[in-house]
């Protein structure tokens, strides 16, 4: 099928929130487990934080912003707060942070070989998951003792995303081929699918109805059955570039459509999306997530702002447009 077309929405409220440090670019964002939003900084000046690179803390009621310099030069596109309020950070340099910010404080976890770290996740048991794309490697990391276990995906596969199921297992993307993967924690066995259409997926979410896939390069969204590993294509516009994903308590998937400056919404049953346009042009929205409520965050990268969207009435649905 070729590519789609979302309905416009017309209810909710949009509101962009400018950062406090001049040109810096928003990347990864989280909502934490204490109720703040979490965010990836780069291009930051020079002072005060000399690697360019931050992490960043958001009241979502008062709207400040606090930001913590971060010593992974590269940045991040991903991280994830613990219950215990640690916030845990997957570097691009190939290096993990533990950031305490009752201390202010950052604590590096080296694992295996580094590796252009893309991707951050909490497995069941509360461990800290993460994605080496840089040498096909998936880490776990044991939050009390700090150990860390390295599994090799195999044939190659370089890693770009991962989540888990809800069959307990770790569901990743690879992006040097066209295709997605599981990793059974109880046996170790890897097991991998060639994705049914053209350009490899970028990012993946899990939700109570099967785990959810963007195709940057694709302009699509795949919904994938945990069970079966079937996968169906949600198409969107042309040059939508979907890459930021996140599951909503409802259920739904929300994305974020940087190349048409749109964030999107999907039922959890599929179905025609429906997408809300950024006030600002160009916004580069890049990366959502879901706060409890059903607000929908996202990282302007290109407006230098983050995003809050309230949703209000969901608009009709037509006919799906799936394939």
């Amino acid at each position: 099928m070729s590519p789609g077309q979302a309905e416009t929405a017309t209810g909710g409220h949009i509101q962009e929130i400018p950062l406090t440090v001049p040109g810096a670019k928003p990347t990864a964002i989280a909502v934490g487990t204490d109720g703040n939003i979490w965010f990836g900084l780069e291009n930051l000046p020079a002072s005060p934080a000399p690697t360019q690179c931050a992490i960043g803390r958001l009241n979502p009621l008062t709207h400040g912003i606090s930001v913590f310099p971060y010593p992974d030069p590269k940045g991040t596109q991903s991280l994830a707060q613990a219950q215990d309020g640690h916030v845990w950070i997957a570097g691009l340099s190939g290096v993990v942070h533990r950031f305490d910010p009752r201390s202010a404080s950052f604590a590096p976890i080296p694992v295996p070989d580094g590796g252009l770290l893309t991707a951050l996740a909490f497995g069941p048991d509360g461990s800290v998951w993460c994605a080496a794309n840089g040498t096909g490697l998936l880490h776990r990391i044991d939050r009390a003792t700090l150990s860390v276990r390295s599994w090799l995906v195999p044939s190659g596969g370089k890693p770009q995303a991962l989540a888990f199921g809800s069959d307990g297992a770790l569901w990743y993307t690879l992006s040097s081929a066209n295709r997605f993967g599981r990793l059974d924690l109880e046996t170790g066995g890897f097991q991998s699918w060639d994705l049914p259409f053209a350009n490899p997926a970028a990012r993946i979410a899990s939700g109570p109805s099967g785990l959810w896939v963007s195709s940057t390069a694709g302009h699509w969204i795949g919904d994938i059955d945990p069970a079966t590993a079937g996968m169906t294509r949600i198409g969107l516009a042309s040059g939508s570039a979907p890459v930021g994903v996140a599951v909503g308590g409802d259920g739904a998937l929300w994305y974020c459509a940087s190349g048409t400056n749109r964030v999107g919404r999907i039922d959890a049953e599929g179905g025609q999306p429906a997408e809300w346009t950024l006030p600002t042009a160009n916004s580069g929205p890049y990366a959502v997530a879901i706060r409890s409520g059903g607000e929908v965050w996202c990282s302007g990268a290109n407006s230098k702002s983050l995003v809050r969207l309230t949703t209000g009435t969901t608009p009709s649905r037509n006919s799906p447009q799936k394939s």
